[in-house]
Formats: C-alpha cells, sequence, structure tokens
C-alpha cells in the first residue's frame, strides 16, 4: 500500500507510545494516539486515530483482535486500569 492513501492524521500525526507499553506482534498503533504508562496492546489489535483522537489511560489495555476507532464528531477516551 502507498503510504500517500492514508488519511492525513495517519501520515502526519505520530502515536505517542511511552517506553513502558507493551505492543504485542501484529498490533497497529496510528494517528493522534496517546498512550498512558504501562498500557498493553495486545496481539493484532489495532488503535487508529485517523479522523479523531484517542486516549488510553495509564495501565489499560487493549485486548487480542480489538479494534478501537473514532467518529470525526468524538473522540475515544479509555481510562486507567481498564
Amino acid at each position: 500500500m502507498d503510504p500517500t492513501d492514508l488519511p492525513a492524521a495517519i501520515q502526519t500525526q505520530p502515536a505517542v507510545v511511552p517506553e513502558s507499553v507493551f505492543v504485542a506482534d501484529g498490533a497497529r498503533i496510528m494517528g493522534d494516539v496517546e498512550l498512558g504508562e504501562e498500557c498493553s496492546i495486545w496481539f493484532n489489535a489495532v488503535v487508529r486515530g485517523d479522523v479523531n483522537a484517542i486516549r488510553i489511560g495509564k495501565r489499560s489495555n487493549i485486548q487480542d483482535g480489538s479494534i478501537v476507532h473514532v467518529t470525526n464528531d468524538l473522540p475515544c477516551i479509555v481510562g486507567a486500569d481498564v
């Protein structure tokens, strides 16, 4: 896939992923995404902040195969310890 085919937010907005975050093989994090300390993103999960923001709080986890996405109108905010 040509990167220019992706929405502009994915191309230009790097995700904020602290060193303490675990990202499993096959997981994808892109766009306007900020992860809290000690989060975990498990196998084949997708966190895609291409049209709005995604914020995931400290020590929360996104389980295997999950998809976190947003609409133009609202961000997705996951609290801490979820």
